[in-house]
C-alpha cells in the first residue's frame, strides 16, 4: 500500500485485526486520526454483531457508574477528567472502565464504548 493507512482493531478470539484503507487522497490531519479508530473499532463490532456474537447473549447488563465513565470517554474525556468531573479517584474509573469491559467482552476501551453504544448502553452524542 502506497498510500493510506491501517487502524488496528480488537478481532475474533484474542487477536488483533485492522482495517486499511487506501486512496489516492489518504493524508489525514492528526485530530482525525482518533475518530477514524473508533469508525474501525464500529465496523469491526457490527462485523462481529452480523457473525452472531454478541455479547449481551451472555453477560450482565452495565452498571450505572459503568455506563457513565463510558459515556464520558466516548466524549473524549481522559480518567483523570472523569475522575475530577464524577468526583471520585482515577483508580475508581478504570476500575469501572475494567468491569465494563469484562462484561462487554472488549478487549480495551475503546471497544468497550463502541460495544456500548452499540447495544445501545450509551448514546453517542454529537
Amino acid at each position: 500500500m502506497s498510500r493510506g493507512f491501517c487502524v488496528p482493531v480488537p478481532g475474533f478470539a484474542q487477536r488483533t485485526a485492522c482495517i486499511s484503507m487506501s486512496g489516492q487522497y489518504s493524508d489525514l490531519p492528526a485530530h482525525a486520526k482518533p475518530l477514524l479508530q473508533f469508525i474501525a473499532t464500529y465496523a469491526a463490532e457490527k462485523i462481529r454483531q452480523m457473525l452472531g456474537n454478541d455479547p449481551r447473549a451472555s453477560r450482565s447488563p452495565l452498571t450505572l457508574r459503568e455506563r457513565e465513565v463510558l459515556q464520558w470517554a466516548a466524549a473524549g474525556k481522559t480518567a483523570n477528567d472523569v475522575a475530577e468531573i464524577m468526583n471520585i479517584t482515577e483508580r475508581t474509573v478504570t476500575a469501572h472502565i475494567v468491569s465494563a469491559m469484562d462484561k462487554l467482552g472488549a478487549a480495551n476501551k475503546t471497544q468497550a464504548v463502541a460495544r456500548a453504544i452499540q447495544h445501545q448502553f450509551i448514546a453517542l452524542d454529537l
